[in-house]
């Protein structure tokens, strides 16, 4: 009798340490396929007791990524604290999220203004300030006529985000630069927005009149329930803070997953 329960006190021990090395590569195999293979994959899951996992159940898994991409969204990095999660292993690997039956997520994400560039659709931006320029009058030094936008990109400068570009005229014969920056905030609709803009031509900063005019036709400048890929039938994302830090962009939020 004593041997048996010697057997069974080393097997449940074996387990307590197998499991989660066996979850901790199976999770980090498929994160690796969900997002295209990040320069560095870092995965630790927690589950009392460990048997628990063989079926599925976590208490917890934390995983860092860093340089990840999902879809065509890069990130600097991404920090991932579950809730209590149930892992579907019969669907791995897999090259979505499918494989997690249902759980809650805490999320930090970093990006870079490179990170951005890249996945915004600066072209529609332009679109949307041109018919912006094209409703209201804002007398501008040196220009005349109908005014559109070119050359515009974003980038990150003292902790606040701007839109730079130049502002043209006559067909583009004639243009000055401009900085659009602000701040950003996260409202109860899920949406971003830009308070305390400063808009500045030629070096020359425009009045507060003026600005308030403008803001006013380009808030908000992100709706995160219309994001293709982030939010659909199984995915909620819920975007709580924002914030930038050494000129990159933190972002912090709940993802709720419901897979079939």
């Amino acid at each position: 009798m004593t041997t048996i329960i010697a057997s069974i006190l080393t097997a449940f021990i074996l387990c307590g340490t197998a499991i989660p090395m066996f979850a901790n590569k199976t999770t980090e195999n498929s994160l690796n396929k969900v997002f295209n293979n990040p320069q560095k994959t870092e995965v630790r899951v927690y589950s009392t007791p460990s048997y628990k996992m063989l079926f599925g159940n976590f208490d917890r898994i934390e995983i860092n990524l860093e340089k990840a991409k999902f879809e065509k969204l890069g990130f600097e990095s991404v920090k991932i604290i579950t809730y209590p999660i149930k892992i579907d292993y019969s669907r791995l690997p897999s090259k979505n999220l499918s494989f997690i039956k249902d759980g809650k997520f805490e999320v930090m994400i970093i990006l870079t203004s490179q990170n951005v560039n890249e996945f915004v659709d600066i072209n529609a931006i332009t679109v949307k300030i041109n018919k912006i320029l094209s409703n209201i009058k804002i007398p501008i030094p040196f220009l005349s006529g109908d005014i559109f936008v070119g050359n515009a990109g974003i980038s990150f400068e003292e902790d606040k985000p701007a839109l730079k570009g130049d502002l043209m005229t006559f067909g583009g014969l004639v243009s000055v630069p401009f900085n659009f920056s602000g701040n950003l905030q996260v409202t109860d609709k899920n949406t971003i927005d830009v308070y305390e803009p400063q808009v500045s031509v030629s070096g020359q900063d425009l009045i507060l009149k003026q600005v308030q005019e403008l803001i006013q036709n380009v808030n908000p400048i992100v709706n995160i329930n219309d994001i293709e890929k982030i939010n659909n039938d199984n995915i909620k994302f819920e975007l709580k803070k924002l914030y930038f830090s050494e000129k990159k962009l933190k972002a912090i939020g709940i993802v709720t997953l419901q897979n079939p």
